[in-house]
């Protein structure tokens, strides 16, 4: 592992970033990029089929603001087989509540390699609380311990906070619709 101001090279897939690794360069090459605090600012990853380049952006408060993404998968050697992309960017009230998040990606060769990286997600939270209600067109509910106890998709209706407890488990009301 070599260290440099802020950054940390390994060429091992089996290490802790801050702790000496094994050397196994045939198997993957790493390079990592830290702020002054501590955050990851990006990493880049080569082995033998893949590359992958990440960079993650922050506001004043160290929040996740933005994060970017590329890979490109060469199963033969230097013939590449796909690339993808994506970008992501987050956005938070004054009182630190995620307020939105906007993702979009592409895959060349119309590959399908995971979740479709293009959507866009605006959260809503129980009044006076940092617990969200509503991620997208999901809504969450809560026991009294602020453990999420339902998740449900769709519908406007609001969902009802849980009232008590049985051996641990909220109480649910009404039907099994996602309210309780």
């Amino acid at each position: 592992m070599t260290k440099g101001s802020n950054l940390i090279l390994s060429t091992s897939p089996y290490h802790k970033l801050r702790e000496s690794p094994v050397e196994l360069a045939s198997l993957s090459y790493m390079k990592y990029e830290f702020d002054a605090v501590g955050n990851v600012l990006g990493y880049e990853n080569a082995t033998s089929m893949h590359t992958t380049k990440q960079s993650y952006g922050y506001d004043g408060l160290y929040q996740l603001t933005s994060a970017r993404g590329e890979s490109a998968y060469h199963p033969y050697g230097s013939n590449v087989e796909y690339r993808a992309d994506y970008a992501q960017d987050f956005s938070f009230s004054r009182t630190g509540n995620m307020t939105g998040k906007t993702s979009g990606g592409s895959v060349s060769n119309n590959s399908r390699i995971g979740a479709d990286l293009n959507y866009s997600l605006d959260y809503a939270y129980y009044p006076g609380t940092h617990k969200a209600e509503r991620i997208g067109n999901r809504y969450y509910n809560y026991d009294l311990n602020g453990n999420i106890t339902a998740e449900r998709d769709g519908g406007t209706r609001r969902t009802r906070k849980p009232t008590g407890f049985i051996t641990g488990t909220a109480i649910c009301t009404g039907p099994d619709t996602g309210s309780g």
